[in-house]
């Protein structure tokens, strides 16, 4: 079956609900008929927790994955070619569908509910004969691979908390991410990005602190000392509040980003098929990530005054997930039962108005 101008809309409105830094949606899409082009949108990517759009990359597999599982519902496969993930507005994936005899992936179902949950977990099991079946498949995401762990105590709560003080430390993560705040529902609904202030979590008494350092970045500072231990203090309770953590390696290689789109792809469907048992999830960028910026020498300064902490992290990681040394990891998140996120602390997308347009066959 072909895809009409219909169809294409409903796979863009469900692509769209994919993950991305603090919201920003980094991508629009170009239909010319026959292929749907991802484009990157490199003035949404700026930001120091995505360096060499490493971040952005991951996003991309997770669009690629919301694509395909959302094709399956007009009975169509997918293919794609990845671009060279060069600095700018550029293409970094082109989709061709073709025909497949496939029932629809019932995942489809669950895109637009998945989400970031940074509330409390209620514990609960992982749910592990789902995870095995999602590592069954690995072999349509090589070579990234799925782990877990149900252990969330002891050491690996430690290495996250300390991994996660670079938030605060770091002199232009946290006003990068402030840029993200919406405070209002009314202005949530105006820009259709960014990150609702209730879902950060941050209470009402800290917002003026938030709206200030995202104004007056050097104010940061000044109040360094309360927030710090407040935010390690919030992540142990979330740690403690989950049923375990999930985690994604690749190769341990340099330069070789299609591992990373795979990586997103991976984590796609977990986190999907996460939100279909009622499982809440909320990433962990900072214990993951620099460990493969580190490999691709892409650590700033800032970061590389850590870059001892993440090779014993990595030593870590490594022994508690049963990762060869030859991987990395490059992307965990933190799981649990929950509830269905209230419309006040969710996030937005852009619509479909605003990030597809059609082209002609050629035309550039």
């Amino acid at each position: 079956m072909s895809l009409n101008k219909d169809h294409i809309q409903r796979v863009v409105t469900k692509a769209v609900c994919s993950p991305s830094g603090d919201n920003t949606q980094p991508w629009t899409f170009a239909w010319d008929g026959t292929t749907l082009n991802v484009i990157h949108q490199q003035s949404l990517a700026s930001h120091p927790l995505n360096p060499a759009g490493i971040a952005s990359m991951i996003s991309c597999g997770c669009v690629l994955e919301a694509i395909t599982i959302a094709a399956t519902e007009f009975h169509c496969s997918t293919s794609f070619t990845l671009g060279d993930f060069q600095a700018g507005d550029s293409v970094w994936a082109r989709v061709r569908f073709g025909p497949s005899t496939s029932s629809p992936d019932p995942l489809s179902e669950v895109i637009s509910q998945r989400t970031t949950d940074r509330r409390l977990f209620k514990k609960g099991g992982l749910p592990v004969p789902t995870l095995k079946s999602i590592a069954a498949q690995e072999h349509a995401y090589a070579p990234a691979r799925i782990h877990w762990t149900s252990d969330v105590e002891g050491d690996l709560t430690d290495y996250i908390i300390d991994a996660e003080k670079i938030m605060i430390t770091h002199p232009d993560i946290l006003p990068a991410v402030f840029k993200w705040v919406r405070f209002t529902m009314k202005q949530a609904h105006l820009t259709r990005d960014g990150l609702s202030w209730r879902n950060m979590p941050l209470r009402i008494w800290e917002i003026p602190t938030v709206a200030l350092i995202r104004e007056f970045p050097g104010t940061l500072k000044f109040f360094r000392g309360a927030i710090l231990p407040q935010h390690c203090t919030r992540i142990r309770e979330q740690l403690h509040s989950s049923a375990g953590v999930i985690l994604i390696s690749v190769p341990a290689v340099q330069g070789n980003f299609t591992d990373v789109v795979q990586a997103g792809r991976l984590m796609m469907r977990t986190w999907l098929s996460l939100t279909q048992l009622s499982y809440g999830v909320q990433p962990l960028t900072l214990c993951s990530n620099p460990i493969y910026w580190s490999r691709q020498d892409l650590l700033d300064v800032h970061f590389q005054k850590n870059a001892a902490m993440y090779e014993k992290g990595r030593g870590l990681l490594q022994e508690i997930f049963s990762i060869p040394a030859d991987r990395l990891p490059i992307w965990m998140i933190r799981t649990g039962l929950s509830t269905p996120l209230p419309e006040k602390m969710r996030t937005f997308r852009r619509p479909v108005e605003q990030t597809l347009k059609y082209i002609t066959p050629g035309a550039r």
